[in-house]
Protein backbone atom coordinates (compact mmCIF):
# COMPACT_ATOMS: atom_id res chain seq x y z
CA UNK A 1 0.00 0.00 0.00
CA UNK A 2 1.61 3.17 -1.12
CA UNK A 3 2.33 6.08 1.86
CA UNK A 4 4.45 8.46 -0.33
CA UNK A 5 3.18 11.95 -0.04
CA UNK A 6 2.62 14.04 -3.22
CA UNK A 7 2.87 17.57 -3.74
CA UNK A 8 1.02 19.31 -6.53
CA UNK A 9 1.42 23.18 -7.05
CA UNK A 10 -0.47 25.29 -9.65
CA UNK A 11 1.88 28.09 -9.81
CA UNK A 12 1.48 31.45 -10.36
CA UNK A 13 0.36 32.88 -13.93
CA UNK A 14 -1.53 35.94 -13.67
CA UNK A 15 -0.67 39.42 -11.67
CA UNK A 16 -3.88 39.60 -9.74
CA UNK A 17 -5.37 36.72 -6.83
CA UNK A 18 -7.70 34.10 -8.57
CA UNK A 19 -10.23 33.00 -5.92
CA UNK A 20 -10.79 29.31 -7.80
CA UNK A 21 -8.12 26.45 -7.61
CA UNK A 22 -7.24 24.81 -10.92
CA UNK A 23 -9.48 21.93 -11.92
CA UNK A 24 -6.62 19.76 -13.72
CA UNK A 25 -5.00 19.49 -10.50
CA UNK A 26 -8.21 18.24 -8.76
CA UNK A 27 -8.10 15.67 -11.24
CA UNK A 28 -4.85 14.17 -10.82
CA UNK A 29 -5.14 14.98 -7.11
CA UNK A 30 -8.48 12.28 -7.15
CA UNK A 31 -6.36 9.72 -8.95
CA UNK A 32 -3.56 9.41 -6.69
CA UNK A 33 -6.03 9.74 -3.44
CA UNK A 34 -7.72 6.62 -5.02
CA UNK A 35 -5.00 4.59 -5.27
CA UNK A 36 -3.65 5.45 -1.86
CA UNK A 37 -1.27 8.27 -2.11
CA UNK A 38 -1.51 11.06 0.01
CA UNK A 39 -1.59 14.51 -1.51
CA UNK A 40 -1.23 18.19 -0.89
CA UNK A 41 -2.38 20.94 -2.95
CA UNK A 42 -0.51 24.54 -2.96
CA UNK A 43 -2.23 27.04 -5.20
CA UNK A 44 0.10 29.97 -5.61
CA UNK A 45 -1.89 31.97 -7.72
CA UNK A 46 -5.11 31.69 -5.10
CA UNK A 47 -3.30 32.02 -1.74
CA UNK A 48 -0.56 34.27 -2.56
CA UNK A 49 2.32 31.91 -1.23
CA UNK A 50 5.14 33.19 -0.57
CA UNK A 51 9.31 31.28 -2.13
CA UNK A 52 9.95 31.37 1.31
CA UNK A 53 6.30 29.48 2.65
CA UNK A 54 6.63 27.62 -0.58
CA UNK A 55 10.37 25.89 0.66
CA UNK A 56 9.09 25.83 4.15
CA UNK A 57 6.10 23.58 3.19
CA UNK A 58 8.28 21.07 0.82
CA UNK A 59 10.90 20.65 3.47
CA UNK A 60 8.36 19.61 6.09
CA UNK A 61 6.18 18.17 4.01
CA UNK A 62 8.55 15.01 2.92
CA UNK A 63 7.38 14.45 -0.66
CA UNK A 64 8.35 11.92 -2.58
CA UNK A 65 7.07 13.97 -6.39
CA UNK A 66 5.63 17.59 -7.19
CA UNK A 67 3.55 17.75 -9.97
CA UNK A 68 3.71 21.91 -11.64
CA UNK A 69 1.24 22.93 -13.82
CA UNK A 70 2.77 24.89 -16.93
CA UNK A 71 1.45 27.12 -19.66
CA UNK A 72 4.02 27.74 -21.90
CA UNK A 73 3.25 31.51 -21.87
CA UNK A 74 4.59 31.31 -18.18
CA UNK A 75 7.59 29.34 -18.45
CA UNK A 76 9.48 31.92 -16.71
CA UNK A 77 6.99 31.17 -13.22
CA UNK A 78 6.78 27.84 -13.68
CA UNK A 79 11.02 27.60 -13.52
CA UNK A 80 10.68 29.94 -9.84
CA UNK A 81 8.25 27.45 -8.78
CA UNK A 82 10.34 24.42 -9.59
CA UNK A 83 13.92 26.42 -8.81
CA UNK A 84 12.13 26.98 -5.01
CA UNK A 85 11.07 23.02 -4.61
CA UNK A 86 14.37 21.56 -6.06
CA UNK A 87 16.31 24.49 -3.60
CA UNK A 88 14.15 22.91 -0.59
CA UNK A 89 14.89 19.41 -1.04
CA UNK A 90 17.23 18.59 -4.04
CA UNK A 91 15.35 14.75 -4.08
CA UNK A 92 12.61 15.10 -4.76
CA UNK A 93 10.95 14.03 -8.40
CA UNK A 94 9.86 17.17 -10.11
CA UNK A 95 6.68 16.17 -12.81
CA UNK A 96 5.70 18.90 -15.12
CA UNK A 97 2.37 19.06 -16.98
CA UNK A 98 -0.70 21.11 -18.64
CA UNK A 99 -0.54 22.72 -22.09
CA UNK A 100 3.49 23.31 -21.79
CA UNK A 101 4.36 19.81 -21.61
CA UNK A 102 1.85 17.91 -23.80
CA UNK A 103 2.69 20.51 -26.80
CA UNK A 104 6.23 21.33 -26.21
CA UNK A 105 7.09 17.31 -25.05
CA UNK A 106 10.99 17.14 -24.86
CA UNK A 107 11.36 21.03 -25.50
CA UNK A 108 9.45 21.89 -22.14
CA UNK A 109 12.24 19.72 -20.28
CA UNK A 110 14.58 21.80 -22.10
CA UNK A 111 13.06 24.90 -20.73
CA UNK A 112 12.52 23.63 -17.63
CA UNK A 113 16.36 22.50 -16.40
CA UNK A 114 15.14 21.26 -13.27
CA UNK A 115 12.21 19.20 -14.23
CA UNK A 116 12.80 15.52 -13.99
CA UNK A 117 9.48 14.45 -16.30
CA UNK A 118 6.90 15.61 -18.02
CA UNK A 119 4.01 14.18 -19.03
CA UNK A 120 2.13 14.23 -22.37
CA UNK A 121 -1.90 14.45 -22.75
CA UNK A 122 -4.12 13.62 -19.72
CA UNK A 123 -2.16 12.60 -16.73
CA UNK A 124 -4.93 10.58 -14.47
CA UNK A 125 -3.00 7.27 -15.22
CA UNK A 126 0.48 8.19 -15.77
CA UNK A 127 0.95 10.61 -12.29
CA UNK A 128 -0.23 7.07 -10.67
CA UNK A 129 1.87 4.98 -12.64
CA UNK A 130 5.31 7.81 -12.06
CA UNK A 131 4.44 7.96 -8.20
CA UNK A 132 4.31 3.97 -7.98
CA UNK A 133 7.74 4.02 -10.14
CA UNK A 134 9.28 6.89 -7.96
CA UNK A 135 8.09 5.01 -4.63
CA UNK A 136 9.56 1.50 -5.09
CA UNK A 137 13.03 3.03 -6.57
CA UNK A 138 12.15 1.73 -10.05
CA UNK A 139 12.36 2.44 -13.74
CA UNK A 140 10.38 4.69 -15.72
CA UNK A 141 11.38 4.00 -19.03
CA UNK A 142 8.26 2.17 -20.36
CA UNK A 143 5.90 4.74 -18.77
CA UNK A 144 3.56 5.99 -21.37
CA UNK A 145 3.18 9.31 -22.12
CA UNK A 146 6.22 10.63 -20.71
CA UNK A 147 9.30 12.82 -21.85
CA UNK A 148 11.82 12.29 -19.32
CA UNK A 149 15.88 12.75 -18.65
CA UNK A 150 18.14 10.09 -18.86
CA UNK A 151 21.55 11.33 -18.11
CA UNK A 152 22.08 14.61 -20.26
CA UNK A 153 19.75 12.63 -22.90
CA UNK A 154 15.73 13.19 -22.81
CA UNK A 155 13.92 10.39 -23.63
CA UNK A 156 9.95 10.45 -25.08
CA UNK A 157 8.04 7.73 -24.57
CA UNK A 158 5.31 6.73 -26.99
CA UNK A 159 1.55 6.87 -25.72
CA UNK A 160 -1.66 5.13 -26.51
CA UNK A 161 -2.95 7.64 -23.96
CA UNK A 162 -2.62 10.77 -25.71
CA UNK A 163 -5.37 12.28 -28.09
CA UNK A 164 -4.13 15.00 -30.31
CA UNK A 165 -6.32 18.24 -30.33
CA UNK A 166 -9.16 18.55 -32.87
CA UNK A 167 -7.92 21.23 -34.31
CA UNK A 168 -10.94 22.31 -35.93
CA UNK A 169 -12.68 22.39 -32.66
CA UNK A 170 -10.28 25.17 -31.78
CA UNK A 171 -10.60 29.12 -32.65
CA UNK A 172 -8.34 29.88 -35.14
CA UNK A 173 -7.03 32.64 -37.22
CA UNK A 174 -4.36 33.99 -39.29
CA UNK A 175 -0.80 34.19 -39.30
CA UNK A 176 1.91 34.79 -41.33
CA UNK A 177 4.17 32.19 -42.11
CA UNK A 178 6.97 32.17 -44.58
CA UNK A 179 5.55 35.08 -46.29
CA UNK A 180 2.06 33.50 -46.50
CA UNK A 181 -1.33 33.40 -44.31
CA UNK A 182 -1.56 29.68 -42.41
CA UNK A 183 -4.26 28.82 -40.06
CA UNK A 184 -2.63 28.61 -36.63
CA UNK A 185 -4.40 27.38 -33.25
CA UNK A 186 -4.85 30.32 -30.96
CA UNK A 187 -3.36 27.68 -27.96
CA UNK A 188 -0.21 28.15 -29.80
CA UNK A 189 0.06 32.11 -29.02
Amino acid sequence: MPDASILLISPPIFETRQLTSDVGLGFLASALRENLFRVDFIDIKRDLISREELANRVRSGGYLMAGIKVFSSFVREANEVINAVKEADPNIKIVIGGPHASYAKQDALRSCPKADVGVIGEGEKVVVDLARRFENSQSIDDVEAICYRDGDTIRKNASSLWYKPCWYCLIWRGARYRGRHQPVPSICF
